[in-house]
């Protein structure tokens, strides 16, 4: 009994004329690992030359992928450094493309900050020193502002402040100002929903809440976008909502401060009959988009009076200094004001968020988000760019400084990232 695991193993073992047999007279048979048999180069251990097409060394890796970066050349614009790869994230500064698109530190985004479900923004504001503002607000609840210097890539801690007892919805809009820091943002209280006005001193951070004019959560309506600006003391907080039972309203309210603070301050409300699915400050007048057009109405200091309507199949509006753009599946109008020969920039991909700034020089800057990515367009060059982020982006931003820098941030679902544009 103790000789048949001797006598199974010698019936197992092949015999010469069993062996696989090694065709190519290269020393490795199929057996022991020859991917080609029929080639005496190829064989385990050979010299793989990159990029000939042949697997010699029977690896089973990409011929075209020398740094293993799993990005094959000619994509990989550097197949030696694994760090470098479509998609990578640019470091500021380094002059290394990292992210292969032909623009070293084009899109070089510096983390501020994690994200989470409950991150509002960013908003961006240039300053009149040249940095640029950065505002955030979570549901801890606060509000979170760093001021970034375009030219060195620091944030420096301006302020963060709590803003106890109040849900903030998705709508978030910023202003710095020298007298006052203005949020306009939704807030939901006591059952209710609000068009609400943060301030926020602008020289140390001290904060009141002032919740303006609102209605019952109960499906009445619901705030989809909002809209602030100060022009000396004076602070406009904008809102509109997308609710049947309150024929798509839009409010607007204005006043210094202390007339926030006393309930004297003025304001309009509209009803836009399908809702405000987007609504923007533009000087005295207020645009609303809502079943893909848009809509002017103009602001008199008492009431919201409803004027010229524009467009087809506009999916995202924005404004500032001047500037309107609204989106539509294959281009994005760029207008000055009301004109009506408006600049036509190309899309890929349909953009479903717009932004857009204007700089010192008077050319204009438009961001938006297709597919999960960003692009930037600027006038200047009548181009577009894309930049790259390694996630979808939820949200961004755009500010050109005083000296003439682009800024973009732009929030993922994990984080928050800045950059300064070269060459935007």
């Amino acid at each position: 009994m103790k000789l048949l695991p001797l006598l199974l193993l010698l019936a197992c073992a092949p015999t010469e004329d069993s062996a696989p047999a090694d065709a190519d007279g290269d020393g490795y048979s199929w057996y022991a690992g020859d991917c080609d048999d029929a080639d005496p180069e190829v064989f385990p251990g050979a010299d793989d030359a990159w990029y000939d097409g042949v697997d010699s060394d029977c690896a089973g890796n990409d011929d075209h992928d020398a740094d293993g970066d799993f990005s094959p050349a000619p994509d990989d614009c550097n197949d030696e450094d694994p760090a470098v790869l479509p998609g990578a994230l640019e470091t500021y500064g380094d002059a290394l493309d990292a992210d292969c698109d032909g623009d070293p530190d084009g899109a070089g985004f510096v983390q501020f900050t994690t994200a989470s479900g409950d991150t509002r923004g960013p908003r961006l504001a240039s300053l009149a020193d040249g940095e640029v503002a950065l505002m955030l607000l979570d549901d801890s609840p606060a509000a979170f502002y760093r001021r970034w210097n375009p030219s060195t890539a620091i944030f420096a801690l301006a302020y963060s402040t709590s803003l106890e007892g109040y849900a903030f919805g998705a709508p978030l809009a910023f202003a710095p100002a020298d007298y006052v820091d203005a949020i306009g943002a939704s807030v939901y209280a006591e059952g209710s929903t609000y068009l609400a006005l943060v301030s926020i001193d602008a020289a140390g951070g001290d904060s009141w809440r002032w919740v303006g004019w609102g209605w019952p959560t109960d499906d009445l309506a619901e705030f989809l976008a909002t809209d602030v600006q100060v022009d000396g003391e004076v602070v406009t907080v904008l809102g509109c909502a997308l609710g049947s039972r309150l024929s798509g309203p839009v409010l607007l309210l204005r006043g210094t401060v202390e007339e926030f603070r006393s309930h004297a301050y003025a304001y309009a409300y509209a009803r836009t009959g399908s809702g405000g699915e987007a609504c923007v400050l533009d000087g005295d007048d207020v645009l609303v988009l809502g079943e893909g057009a848009c809509t002017r109405f103009t602001y008199d200091g008492s009431s919201l009076d409803e004027g010229e309507g524009w467009g087809r199949g506009y999916r995202a509006l924005a404004a500032g200094d001047g500037l309107v753009v609204a989106a539509q599946a294959d281009e994005i109008e760029l207008r000055e004001g009301a004109d009506d020969d408006p600049v036509r920039i190309a899309v890929t991909e349909v953009p479903d968020l717009v932004r857009v700034a204007r700089a010192p020089d008077g050319s204009a800057r438009v961001l938006w988000r297709s597919g999960g990515k960003v692009w930037l367009y600027s006038s200047v060059t009548d181009e577009s760019r894309g930049l790259t982020i390694a996630e979808d982006v939820v949200d961004a931003a755009v500010a050109v400084s005083a000296d003439g820098a682009v800024v973009v941030a732009v929030r993922t679902a994990s984080a928050v990232w800045v950059s300064t544009v070269i060459g935007g």
